[in-house]
């Protein structure tokens, strides 16, 4: 069935139990985010607690250009190459440099490479973004599994972005409730990295990729 109230729609994405769109106004250009369903921990970013079943508009945002939903917390970019995030923040998948929970929209914290992102996801508690201007990816929150693909997995997780290792080209971007990631490159080739211990990649030798490595085909 179609969602009510929703039209113009230039993208959406889907997290643990809620839903974001991105909306644009054919009269005016202005984009806009839209989110509905499970609200428990802020993620639909109204400034509330409460379920929606029906689209709100996400609180303070404006000239939106990619949206990415994790389990329970939400992703946004600006065209000034600002990353925004709100929702549950346990584990610093807001990348605020907390581990506190935002009803509404905050920066993501500045560090030298994240700008300008091409895509966003999100992740059970972590977060994922491709650089625009190099195709390097950023990932922040839960690396208990090696979920940001740094090299290491650390409970602490990170609470600010890290680069992850190896990646550039990136043009997709994807994580999984299941704290894996995957990565296509320019060439077509994609990546993997995080927890294999359920099959998740072809390659099941290994339960934990904590550096991304291509999917070598059968």
């Amino acid at each position: 069935m179609q969602v009510v109230t929703l039209a113009n729609v230039t993208a959406i994405a889907a997290g643990g139990r809620h839903f974001l769109a991105l909306r644009k106004d054919p009269a005016t250009n202005e984009t806009s985010v839209w989110a509905w369903g499970h609200n428990l921990n802020g993620q639909l970013g109204d400034g509330t607690t409460t379920d929606r079943a029906a689209p709100v508009q996400v609180s303070g945002l404006g000239d939106v250009v990619a949206i990415g939903a994790g389990w329970r917390h939400s992703l946004a970019a600006t065209a000034d190459g600002t990353v925004y995030a709100w929702g549950l923040n346990t584990s610093g998948q807001l990348g605020d440099g907390t581990k506190t929970n935002r009803l509404t929209p905050v920066p993501v914290s500045a560090v030298s490479g994240l700008n300008y992102p091409s895509h966003l996801a999100g992740g059970a508690g972590y977060s994922l973004a491709v650089r625009a201007a190099d195709g390097t990816v950023w990932a922040w929150g839960n690396n208990s599994l090696g979920q940001l693909g740094d090299g290491t997995a650390i409970s602490a997780g990170k609470i600010t972005p890290i680069q992850t290792n190896l990646l550039a080209d990136i043009i997709g971007l994807d994580a999984g409730s299941a704290n894996h990631s995957l990565a296509l490159k320019a060439g077509g080739t994609v990546w993997e990295w995080g927890w294999n211990q359920t099959t998740q990649f072809i390659d099941d030798s290994n339960p934990w990729v904590l550096t991304p490595a291509p999917i070598l085909w059968p």
